[in-house]
C-alpha cells in the first residue's frame, strides 16, 4: 500500500459514520471538549508520575505563576499530552475539525488558568477550573501536592485530588520539585533526559 492509498484509507476511516457524527454539530463540539478535557486530565496526571515528571517539571519550574507559565513546556511533554488526547478522540469517532478545536480551546484557556489573578468564578467554580483553582496545583507544600489537575471543567468536588476549601494555596505558587528544570532555553530541554534529581 502506497502513501496515497494509506492516506485515502485514513480519510475514509475518519469520515466513517459514528454515534458522535449522528449528533448535532454543537453537541459534537461540546462532547469533544468534555472528552478532550477528561483525556487531558488523565494525561496531566500521567505526567506527574515517574519518569514523565522530568518532562513536566519544566512547566512547574517557573519562579512565579503567570500566563507565560502555560507555555513553559518541554516539547516531549506537549507532544505526548496532545497525542494522549487526540488519538482517543479519533478512535471515538470525532472528526478532524472537532479534534483540532480541543487543543486550541484548552491552550487558550490555559493562558487564563495560569494568569496572575485570583479569580475563582464564584458560583461556577464547581464547574469551570479557575486561576484560583489552578494556583493550588502549582503551589508548594504537602497540602497542595498533586491537586487540581483539571484543565477546563471541574467535575464537582466529589472527585478525588481536588483542593481543600481555602482559596489561597499554601507556600509559593511553585512546584516543590523541578528545581533542575529551572534552567534557561536549551539547557531546560536537556534536563529531563539527563540523570538529575528533581
Amino acid at each position: 500500500m502506497g502513501f496515497g492509498a494509506g492516506r485515502e484509507a485514513m480519510q475514509a476511516w475518519l469520515a466513517r459514520p459514528t454515534w458522535i457524527s449522528a449528533q448535532p454539530r454543537w453537541a459534537q463540539l461540546v462532547l469533544a471538549l468534555l472528552f478532550g478535557d477528561l483525556l487531558g486530565y488523565v494525561a496531566h496526571r500521567l505526567f506527574h508520575r515517574g519518569r514523565a515528571w522530568r518532562f513536566h517539571a519544566v512547566h512547574h519550574s517557573s519562579p512565579g505563576l503567570d500566563w507565560l507559565s502555560s507555555v513553559r513546556l518541554h516539547p516531549l511533554n506537549e507532544v505526548g499530552s496532545r497525542l494522549l488526547v487526540v488519538v482517543p478522540l479519533a478512535l471515538l469517532g470525532f472528526k478532524p475539525l472537532q479534534m483540532a478545536a480541543v487543543p486550541v480551546a484548552t491552550a487558550l484557556y490555559a493562558l487564563l488558568l495560569h494568569a496572575d489573578v485570583s479569580w475563582d468564578f464564584g458560583p461556577l467554580r464547581g464547574v469551570l477550573a479557575s486561576p484560583a483553582f489552578h494556583r493550588w496545583h502549582h503551589a508548594a507544600g504537602p497540602a497542595a501536592r498533586d491537586r487540581n489537575f483539571a484543565g477546563l471543567f471541574v467535575l464537582g468536588r466529589a472527585l478525588r485530588h481536588l483542593s481543600p476549601a481555602p482559596r489561597h494555596p499554601p507556600g509559593a505558587a511553585r512546584r516543590r520539585r523541578g528545581g533542575a528544570a529551572r534552567r534557561a532555553g536549551a539547557a531546560r530541554v536537556a534536563v529531563p533526559v539527563r540523570r538529575v534529581e528533581c
